[in-house]
């Protein structure tokens, strides 16, 4: 196996189940103000006009620079909070 800083390891012995509603809801849903350094990057690399799913989108800003880009979004998380939120914000 190949070993390296960069690869995580988790222990699924103790790993939770975690309700991410639940999480949402007592973290409360707000749209990161900025994209981190890897989703400039994708903003960057992807093409006006393209069409985009974002899998696991969470409270990121980069489905509205993207959409401002000119590219058709589409958003999946596993919350339904989350769906809603973008949602209100134009995205499906």
């Amino acid at each position: 196996m190949i070993s390296s800083p960069w690869i995580r390891k988790p222990d699924f012995r103790t790993i939770q189940d975690i309700d991410y509603n639940d999480y949402w809801k007592h973290r409360g849903w707000k749209l990161n103000p900025y994209l981190k350094s890897r989703e400039n990057v994708m903003l960057d690399m992807i093409p006006s006009g393209a069409r985009v799913a974002d899998i696991g989108c969470g409270n990121s800003l980069l489905p509205i620079k993207l959409k401002e880009k000119g590219c058709t979004v589409s958003v999946a998380d596993i919350s339904t909070i989350v769906l809603d939120q973008y949602r209100e914000l134009g995205i499906s």
